[in-house]
């Protein structure tokens, strides 16, 4: 055998050896998955426990479940969390929902976060990733509520970014409120109520069968002395809001009624707009919502002038309003 074939036979021997312990001693103790690389060790996740169900349909934020992270040596070493958000930002077309899907570890009162899918409009995926490492990556826990919110947009062409960074954080917040058990204390639903009716709280009503896939909820609204003084009726749909038809998405309502069936309040909170954010288009629709309060739910007599050119949208609030007057006038 020439000493040339011997030498070739010998390195090809000498890297199959090599390959061997790459994958059977360093690789195994090289972070791969999502979960390896929260706090760059490999990790073992046990006592999986389920906080909330995945809805199968609609669009929703929530903490789904929470598990020990253990070593290699089953030390627990942190918790994780895997917190998921679906919305109308899709990445392709076809897609019935955009995902933002994530891990969240705590420990030693540090937050890390690493992505397990992340399904956002295209455009805005990569800034959407370094968002999420350049605030996320060993953030103490007490700092989380104000990270920032940023725009992962191109801004000289005026488009913006900043729903789906906004869901990212509200998803890493609402873990560590529970993980830390930090209670808010501000009700939204109280800005809905002049405060001569004295609104205290509000209850879900758990025996509520809504009469539309449109309304997703009822909760009922008490003041001090537990007397009932309304009911807050939470309503999604979805619809296209590009002239063109090309572009849909959903928004969430939320309205509160007398007991005889008048409008007290209403929100339509932008983290559940998934409509043109331009300020101008949401802004009426806001403007002609603000113009039924006071109305009967049966007989509203909004200002639709001042809707111009946002009647996609509010073709989709009218909806929504047409099918809570079924509801309560049935």
């Amino acid at each position: 055998m020439k000493r040339q074939t011997l030498f070739l036979i010998i390195n090809a021997l000498v890297m199959i050896v090599i390959s061997v312990i790459l994958n059977l001693v360093v690789l195994p103790l090289v972070p791969q998955d999502p979960e390896d690389k929260l706090f760059g060790d490999i990790l073992i996740l046990s006592d999986q426990e389920i906080i909330e169900e995945i809805p199968e349909e609609g669009n929703f934020r929530i903490v789904h479940s929470k598990m020990n992270a253990l070593d290699t040596n089953d030390n627990i070493i942190g918790v994780v969390y895997q917190a998921i958000a679906r919305n109308g930002y899709t990445y392709d077309p076809e897609d019935a929902y955009g995902v933002i899907d994530l891990y969240v570890g705590i420990k030693n009162d540090k937050v890390y976060v690493e992505i397990n899918d992340l399904r956002q409009t295209s455009t805005y995926v990569g800034g959407i990733q370094t968002y999420i490492y350049d605030v996320f990556d060993g953030i103490p826990w007490t700092e989380v509520e104000a990270a920032e919110v940023r725009n992962v947009g191109d801004l000289e062409a005026g488009a913006t970014a900043s729903a789906s960074t906004a869901t990212v954080k509200e998803l890493i917040l609402k873990v560590v409120n529970l993980h830390y058990e930090v209670v808010d204390e501000v009700d939204p639903y109280e800005a809905m109520f002049e405060e001569s009716l004295g609104y205290a709280y509000s209850e879900e009503d758990s025996a509520f069968v809504p009469s539309s896939e449109l309304i997703v909820s009822k909760a009922i609204a008490y003041d001090d002395d537990d007397n009932v003084i309304g009911a807050i009726y939470k309503l999604v749909g979805s619809g296209v809001y590009n002239s063109d038809s090309s572009s849909s998405g959903s928004l969430a309502l939320y309205v509160a009624l007398s007991e005889d069936g008048t409008v007290l309040g209403y929100m339509m909170p932008k983290d559940e707009y998934n409509h043109t954010l331009q300020t101008n288009h949401y802004l009426k629709n806001e403007a002609f919502l603000d113009s039924i309060v006071g109305d009967m739910i049966n007989a509203l007599d909004g200002n639709t002038d001042i809707i111009s050119g946002a009647t996609n949208t509010f073709n989709l609030i009218s909806d929504l309003l047409d099918a809570l007057m079924a509801e309560v006038t049935s």
